[in-house]
């Protein structure tokens, strides 16, 4: 028996990491830290090559919007030659943008063939 439901089920799971790390106490105490400047470099594309890639930037998106670093922008690197039908993701990266109320920029990789 096959899952054809993997990529809801990942953005669920992503969904609910989000969710857990914009919780801004989380029980711990508050810290009076500045946030770490960051540029989170991925090979996230679409169609979907493996959904490590949207948990990641959901937890750098989650830690921007907490405070925590400060998201300068998201390089998707290009796809590699065999995956010719892999683009990048950019809109998932719009969609973090949307959800969090940020505007990190996001750049695609140049081909370098």
């Amino acid at each position: 028996m096959t899952n054809t439901n993997m990529p809801g089920r990942c953005l669920a799971l992503a969904l609910v990491g989000l969710a857990l790390l914009l919780d801004s106490n989380n029980g711990f105490a508050e810290t009076n830290r500045s946030a770490v400047p960051f540029i989170h470099v991925t090979d996230l594309h679409r169609p979907h090559c493996d959904p490590d890639d949207h948990w990641d930037l959901a937890c750098v998106f989650a830690l921007a919007h907490r405070g925590d670093i400060d998201l300068k922008a998201v390089i998707i690197d290009y796809p590699p030659v065999r995956r010719e039908e892999c683009n990048p993701d950019i809109a998932a990266v719009a969609q973090m943008n949307r959800i969090t109320g940020l505007a990190v920029p996001v750049v695609p990789a140049a081909r370098t063939r």
